[in-house]
């Protein structure tokens, strides 16, 4: 039996799906990104990313977990592997030391 407090699973999408950001999303901040014309929880896929985007940007949803999107750049190239970053340089994003 699943208890209710019980840690929620992750789960990848076999592909990415758009989303927008709708208020400033920055490592281990979760914040808010609209998908499919519904608002929901998202925070930064990687853990180690070092990347803030800007409202309105937009964002690949590669996975959920629990209620929360998971999501990465739209200029990761590598979307689920850790290496890509950090990412500098496109519009809306710029790095943590910056």
């Amino acid at each position: 039996m699943k208890h209710l407090f019980s840690r929620s699973s992750s789960e990848m999408f076999a592909e990415a799906v758009p989303g927008i950001v709708e208020v400033r999303l920055a490592p281990n901040q979760p914040r808010r990104v609209k998908c499919q014309s519904t608002y929901w929880p998202a925070k930064l896929y990687h853990r180690d990313c070092q990347v803030t985007i800007s409202p309105n940007e937009p964002v690949r949803v590669v996975g959920i977990e629990g209620i929360t999107l998971l999501v990465v750049p739209v200029d990761c190239q590598k979307p689920f592997a850790c290496t890509a970053f950090p990412i500098c340089g496109a519009s809306g994003l710029t790095t943590r030391n910056q």
